[in-house]
This record gives structure tokens, sequence and C-alpha cells, in this order.
């Protein structure tokens, strides 16, 4: 599936990915499109970028990585604002996305740290190697390394 830079032209599918976030309890979405529509997160820069999942030409997720707001350390990156369409899990999907973001997270973290409230979310994390952080800040982290690569 394609994965490409989220844009702000990508505003309307991303507020109609919220409003599907939304009807099962995830308000981050909406926190999210607030942020976009008040241009208060960089898109496709060095330290903070977002990704598009494209399925028959329609955004059907998104992720991001930036600076960890939470660490004074420079070199931790937060995972962000990860969202799959409903109709669109349970076919690799996510573990796309989240492997891109790493990917190119390489370029400027050592580490990434995430916040999730959802056993499922927690397991699929858990399944691409994030580890429970003990932080009060953070439910996971991952080192990363020059190879991520998966096996499950």
């Amino acid at each position: 599936m394609p994965l490409r830079p989220l844009s702000a032209a990508d505003l309307p599918a991303v507020r109609e990915l919220a409003r599907e976030a939304d009807a099962e309890g995830f308000r981050f979405v909406w926190r999210f499109v607030a942020s976009l529509e008040q241009q208060r997160v960089a898109l496709d820069a060095a330290e903070e970028f977002f990704l598009a999942v494209v399925e028959n030409e329609h955004v059907v997720g998104f992720g991001g990585v930036t600076p960890d707001p939470y660490s004074l350390d420079p070199t931790t990156g937060r995972l962000r604002h990860v969202y799959i369409s409903p109709g669109s899990r349970r076919r690799g999907i996510g573990r796309a996305l989240i492997l891109a973001l790493e990917t190119r997270a390489t370029f400027r973290y050592q580490r990434l740290r995430l916040r999730t409230d959802t056993p499922a979310a927690a397991r699929f994390y858990e399944r691409l190697g994030y580890t429970l952080s003990g932080e009060p800040d953070a439910t996971h982290a991952r080192e990363l390394t020059g190879d991520l690569a998966r096996s499950t």
C-alpha cells in the first residue's frame, strides 16, 4: 500500500477519519485535526513528520513522529496520532506504517516512545518490538537501530 507524506490537502480526509475514530471512542484524532487547522504541527520536517496510508486514492490511515515533549533528550522521539480506519485493519497496514515511521525516524532519533490506553493497541506495539516503559509519560518505548526488520 502506498505511503506518502501527509499534507495540508489531506485535512478533509483526516476529518473523516476523525469521525470514525470518534465513533470508536478515540478523541486523539480530533486533537490532531485541531493542530493541523491551527498549523501547530510540521507535516514533513526532519524532526517532525507524518505519513499517510493511501488505498484506492483515499487516505485510510496516518501517523507521525515528533520530538517527545515529555523528554529533555533530543534523541528521543514520540510516535504520535497513529490511526488506521477500521475497515483497513488486520491487513498489515499499521505494521507497514510503523516500520516506515521508524525507518525515517532513525535519521533523527535513537529511541521512540508512545502512550496507548487500549490493550489491543498495547499488544500491537509489543508485537512490533516496543516494551512497557514504566515511565509516567509513556506506556511503551523502543530503541531504534539500523536493522528494523521484524518477525512475529
